[in-house]
Order: structure tokens, then sequence, then C-alpha cells
């Protein structure tokens, strides 16, 4: 039995097409996370920046 070329590349680009699009899922799950450890990143900076400028006030409270 000789399968028809056609039926072969339509299967062949859904393929391709549920692959595309779960590739895209994937790609924006990464910029999520990113956009959510870049937040947290900045945050602990500024934490960082508060608990510096804390201790500065405590030692100046001291001497």
């Amino acid at each position: 039995m000789k399968i028809p070329q056609r039926l072969f590349t339509t299967a062949r680009q859904t393929n391709l097409l549920f692959f595309n699009d779960s590739k895209n899922q994937k790609e924006q799950s990464i910029r999520k996370n990113v956009k959510k450890i870049n937040r947290i990143i900045l945050m602990n900076k500024q934490n960082q920046i508060q608990l510096q400028g804390g201790q500065k006030q405590q030692f100046n409270l001291f001497y």
C-alpha cells in the first residue's frame, strides 16, 4: 500500500505546529520565572541597602 505524500506532509506540519506551540509555552514560562527571579534580586538589593543604612545608624548611636 502506498502512503499518499500529502497525508505525510500534513501530519508532519501538525507535529511541527504542536512542537512550536509547546516550545513557545516553555519559553513563556521561562520568561515568567526570569521576571520573578529579577524581582526577587531587586528586592534583596533594596533590603540589603536598608539593612546597611540601619546598621550605620545603629553604630552612630553607639559612638
